[in-house]
């Protein structure tokens, strides 16, 4: 799956995987600015997203690109949370692993 190292730096990653919707996900989140990612084997690409309780928030592409190419903020910001979101998957099952 997608490689971590295309990311902007500082990042401090949390990665897990998660099945969703009959797909395992590769999920990482910054414990410092709290923006998530996921990818599948599938769909390689890392895609940005919201998680909910029970779903992925899919943002849109400029988005993704915006997050990747950047480093970094060093805080959750605020504006984070009103990006327009795309599409969402609902959790069918959750099984949770964590990757070093």
């Amino acid at each position: 799956m997608g490689d971590v190292g295309n990311f902007g730096t500082g990042h401090d990653w949390c990665k897990r995987q998660v099945w969703l919707s009959g797909k395992l996900f590769r999920h990482l989140k910054c414990h410092t600015c709290g923006r998530d990612f996921v990818a599948t084997r599938q769909e390689p690409r890392w895609r940005a997203v919201h998680v909910g309780l029970t779903q992925f928030d899919f943002l849109d592409d400029e988005i993704t690109e915006q997050w990747m190419s950047e480093k970094c903020p060093g805080e959750v910001l605020r504006n984070d949370w009103k990006m327009p979101k795309v599409q969402s998957s609902t959790i069918s099952t959750i099984v949770e692993s964590k990757i070093d």
